[in-house]
């Protein structure tokens, strides 16, 4: 079983990723409450397809009878996920499930620190519904873009003289 918060410990990480596990596991980060709809979860797939090095052909995002699971490690950045609330938002969801569920390792390529995913639609592991090969930095990335999106819309709220959201 993968040890992430083990390795985390490891790699002597874990107070720099505090912030952003804080992010990952909380559940109503794309809610409507907090301003995030359509347009805006739109806008944080957009750029978050466009990470460095994630090429547009390691980016799946299909039905679950169409998924062909790789059982190899890939060696470029990639994105595997079945279709659901939409591909940003489905992103960050799976990451979420594969560090809560205990199905997360870091492994060391070429000096960086990768994260291989894996989701499954239930605890006995008999669907696969994401699998990610991943440099670590893309969730700090991530969680970056999400927050310059959500400050941008408060912005424009406020601007706009619309009634303010609650936005934490």
């Amino acid at each position: 079983m993968p040890k992430f918060f083990s390795d985390l410990n490891k790699y002597k990480m874990l107070e720099e990723w505090t912030e952003i596990l804080d992010w990952l596991l909380d559940d109503s980060r794309f809610s409507n409450e907090r301003g995030w709809n359509k347009n805006t979860k739109d806008r944080f797939t957009n750029k978050a397809k466009k990470v460095e090095n994630l090429q547009k052909e390691n980016w799946i995002y299909n039905t679950q009878k169409l998924m062909k699971w790789n059982v190899v490690q890939p060696s470029k950045p990639f994105v595997q996920m079945q279709k659901g609330s939409g591909q940003g938002e489905d992103l960050i969801k799976h990451i979420r499930n594969g560090i809560a569920h205990g199905q997360t390792s870091i492994r060391k390529k070429q000096g960086e620190l990768w994260l291989e995913i894996k989701d499954y639609n239930d605890n006995l592991k008999q669907k696969q519904t994401a699998y990610l090969w991943i440099p670590m930095k893309y969730l700090g990335y991530w969680k970056n873009i999400y927050k310059e999106i959500e400050q941008a819309e408060r912005s424009d709220a406020t601007k706009s003289g619309r009634t303010k959201r609650k936005v934490s």
